[in-house]
């Protein structure tokens, strides 16, 4: 697959090495070369990924079923070059671990583009089949994700990469009662919360108690744990509120 990928796709990068479940590719550019390689870099990852499900078909070495998808990120900026007697060894440096990070969000395929990437390099012609989003990493950060006639079913962005690192935290509200009275109120019953949910959407009511024998009588050591979805709801009368 490197193989292909180096010949048919990425062709002559200034350094290339494999890395465990990846590949990291550099491309070496001045302010000259700038808009035309950050171009051939877009065009190149939307082939391939587009390619790849069916990249390694025919092989007669391969009896087993290999990756349908594959993830690609790209970013510029300042790196490192490790070199000795002329030789590079490899690179590192911010744009190596953004393009990796980025990579990952790329799921379950598809090309993320750094926006300080595109700005200055890409021309809207190349952006065509992209869309613009926002994600967290660190601090907000604007990406190019596939749309349109890329297919924006390429790539989904998880919820939690929209939001601010280290602002909200789950929050447990325990209430303790008996496991007969939990049984009394039903599938459907209410309880009352001490703050409103940033995502309402994410809460989820888990519940915990002694596991029972078979003649009912209970576990001296043994716990069940068990979830439930749950929604939230705000209920108000004039001027108070129930959460």
């Amino acid at each position: 697959m490197y193989l292909r990928v180096l010949t048919d796709y990425f062709v002559d990068p200034d350094f290339f090495k494999p890395t465990g479940d990846g590949l990291m590719l550099v491309y070496v550019h001045d302010e000259a070369t700038l808009q035309p390689v950050a171009s051939l870099a877009v065009d190149r990852a939307v082939r391939l990924v587009v390619d790849f499900p069916s990249l390694l078909e025919g092989e007669p070495m391969l009896n087993f079923e290999t990756p349908r998808r594959l993830g690609i990120g790209i970013a510029r900026g300042p790196a490192t070059k490790l070199v000795s007697q002329d030789r590079t060894l490899d690179y590192s440096g911010r744009p190596l671990n953004l393009a990796a990070r980025l990579m990952d969000f790329a799921r379950p395929s598809g090309v993320v583009l750094d926006g300080q990437f595109v700005a200055g390099a890409i021309e809207e012609s190349v952006l065509e089949g992209f869309s613009q989003d926002k994600i967290y990493i660190k601090e907000s950060r604007s990406i190019h994700r596939p749309a349109g006639w890329l297919n924006s079913a390429w790539t989904t962005i998880r919820d939690e990469a929209r939001r601010p690192i280290g602002v909200f935290e789950w929050v447990l509200e325990e209430e303790k009662v008996p496991l007969s009275v939990l049984a009394e109120r039903g599938a459907e019953f209410q309880h009352g919360l001490t703050r409103t949910p940033a995502f309402p959407d994410e809460i989820a009511i888990k519940i915990t108690h002694d596991s029972i024998l078979p003649n009912g009588e209970q576990h001296p050591t043994m716990n069940t744990f068990e979830s439930f979805p749950a929604q939230f709801r705000r209920r108000c009368w004039r001027t108070r509120c129930v959460l």
